[in-house]
């Protein structure tokens, strides 16, 4: 391998990208450049720091913040350390935090701000291995225990340069750089163990499989607590890509729109509600305004399919898209800063319709696919190569391959070594022979395109004994507008129903155009008129799938599926058990004749 570990990425950036800034942060409400020289000296305070507060090599070391560029700087320097850090998501409670704390065994925590340092104060009796916060942002003053990023700097400065430098020269590729708790649908977290060859691995095969990064500039808004966001951190700082950090997820349009990005990675979530945000501008705007985007559409998607069939352009459908471009597709893409060359979906399936939607308008997005125990991408689709509906082909160093019940699986040097302290879990999800069962059920085309059925345990099989993929129905469903989440319903049952959250801001436009009011969403959603039109966007969406991949009895709900509520994980995906449990008798009333 090139590198020895992942603090070469700081060297090797000072050596070939010193050019260029390494990162940009809103500081004092101003964007702020960090040379990759800033950067390196930053790294080596904080690891300074942490020798002084007594981090060994082999520690463990929390994260509990939201996506900055702190995150990475203390990452970076947890690991020039030898420690191992251990991310904790921020929507996490205190008892979550808790267990991740005591199960890594974790001597240092850095939290972000007052919010994450009252979760971890609450617990604190309870974690007898902690023996520092370290605060991000505020801190408490004169306190023994707790102290700011600031201070630790200010503690390890010109200190253990010497010890620094050997520490960081004895790092291997075998040496384990991260615990990664998943989330889970079902059950207790488990800790990932991923080295620092599993990161490294991931990062030279994905920049194989992706366009020359260098010199482009990206957003980092996905959670760097999550592989996705900080594999994509690691693979920006190898490719010299300038990193931008947002502010938060709310001002996520605001920002890349100051940052001009010319590609970023994020989940289908983000790519639902940007184009909702189109539609319903254009829409706003009248008749006239619908006629000409939904005009420039259809020239887009001819467009986009001579593309994919890598067809020569028509002379006529060439003239047609530049007035599409110039009428409606530049301003589209003025909302993402003008510059966007492509984006990257990865964390949940994406529906095809969407990748065909801004591929018309000239966004392509590049589907991807990969696990926390995969240390993020093994497939990914190509500029040059390309394929809506699959997540593309095997990254370089990835073999991949179906069991007899085709389940993935998937095998290289970036899969985890295995999960901390579970010996059980791990010889189950990995076999002898290095194989990682992923639960996905898969289909290979005969170029090795990957397209993801379900999971394996979430496959419903009907009374009649065919197999439904939920998850496939569930994207389709979501396709419609007016359809923000949903759960599809139905093992070993004579048909499928489905506990569905209508968009609450186009419902409720529709309902005042059709001049329906009511006070509380929960009120209008139990309106005859509403359940008759979601039932009609569920009755088109079906014409094209079999009788029995279709919805036959459904439930409006008035609240999105939440982490809070113990619905969802924290990157998004649905928790089927706890919200069957939580609506189960509602369930059941679709196959006793009841339910109106």
């Amino acid at each position: 391998m090139e590198l020895n570990n992942l603090y070469g990425l700081i060297n090797r950036g000072v050596q070939k990208y010193n050019h260029l800034p390494a990162m940009v942060h809103k500081s004092k409400g101003q964007w702020a450049r960090i040379s990759w020289d800033e950067l390196k000296t930053k790294v080596h305070q904080i690891a300074q720091g942490l020798i002084e507060l007594g981090l060994n090599k082999s520690n463990t070391v929390c994260l509990l913040s939201n996506t900055r560029v702190e995150w990475s700087m203390i990452d970076l320097g947890i690991l020039a350390d030898g420690g191992i850090t251990v991310p904790i998501y921020p929507s996490s409670v205190a008892s979550q935090c808790e267990f991740i704390i005591n199960d890594s065994e974790a001597r240092f925590i850095f939290v972000e701000n007052e919010e994450q340092l009252k979760k971890v104060l609450e617990i604190r009796a309870r974690t007898p291995n902690l023996i520092k916060i370290i605060t991000i942002t505020e801190g408490i003053p004169g306190s023994n225990l707790v102290l700011t990023l600031e201070e630790l700097i200010e503690l390890g400065s010109n200190k253990h340069e010497k010890e620094l430098v050997k520490r960081i020269s004895d790092l291997q590729p075998s040496d384990i750089a991260t615990f990664v708790y998943t989330s889970g649908t079902t059950g207790v977290p488990k800790g990932t163990v991923l080295t620092h060859e599993s990161f490294l691995a991931g990062v030279y095969g994905s920049t194989k499989s992706l366009p020359s990064l260098e010199g482009l500039e990206t957003i980092n808004f996905l959670p760097l607590c999550h592989v996705l966001g900080r594999e994509n951190s690691f693979i920006h700082m190898y490719s010299g890509t300038v990193q931008w950090y947002a502010e938060s997820f709310d001002k996520l349009g605001e920002n890349i729109r100051e940052a001009k990005p010319h590609f970023f990675s994020a989940v289908p979530r983000v790519f639902e509600k940007a184009f909702n945000k189109i539609s319903d501008k254009v829409e706003n705007k009248g008749p006239r305004a619908v006629r000409l985007f939904n005009w420039s559409i259809q020239v887009g998607r001819e467009v986009s399919q001579h593309l994919q069939n890598k067809e020569r352009i028509p002379f006529n459908l060439k003239w047609k898209y530049l007035i599409a471009k110039r009428l409606v597709f530049n301003k589209i893409h003025k909302g993402f800063g003008g510059r966007l060359e492509f984006v990257v979906s990865g964390g949940a399936p994406l529906s095809r319709k969407l990748s065909e939607l801004f591929h018309a308008v000239g966004i392509l997005i590049l589907e991807g696919y990969g696990l926390t125990e995969t240390c993020s991408a093994t497939h990914v689709n190509q500029r040059d190569n390309f394929r809506f509906g699959t997540v593309g082909l095997p990254i370089d160093g990835i073999e991949a391959k179906l069991a007899d019940d085709n389940e993935i699986l998937v095998r290289g040097k970036s899969i985890m070594l295995g999960y901390y302290k579970n010996e059980k879990l791990t010889k189950e999800a990995l076999s002898p022979e290095g194989w990682y069962h992923t639960e996905d059920i898969g289909e290979i085309d005969s170029e090795g395109f990957l397209k993801i059925v379900d999971r394996k345990k979430d496959l419903i099989v009907t009374s009649g004994g065919k197999n439904v993929a939920p998850q496939y129905i569930e994207n389709l469903l979501k396709s419609s507008p007016y359809i923000s989440e949903c759960l599809v319903y139905g093992d070993k049952r004579n048909f499928l129903s489905a506990l569905i959250v209508p968009d609450e801001e186009r419902t409720r436009a529709w309902a005042r155009k059709n001049n329906i009011t009511c006070k509380t969403f929960g009120a209008l959603i139990r309106k005859k008129e509403i359940i008759q039109f979601i039932e009609k966007e569920i009755e088109d969406i079906g014409q094209d799938i079999a009788s029995y991949q279709r919805v036959k009895k459904f439930a409006l709900l008035d609240k999105e599926f939440t982490e809070a509520a113990g619905e969802i994980t924290p990157s998004l995906k649905l928790k089927r058990s706890v919200i069957i449990k939580k609506h189960q008798k509602l369930l059941d009333q679709f196959y006793e004749n009841r339910y109106n």
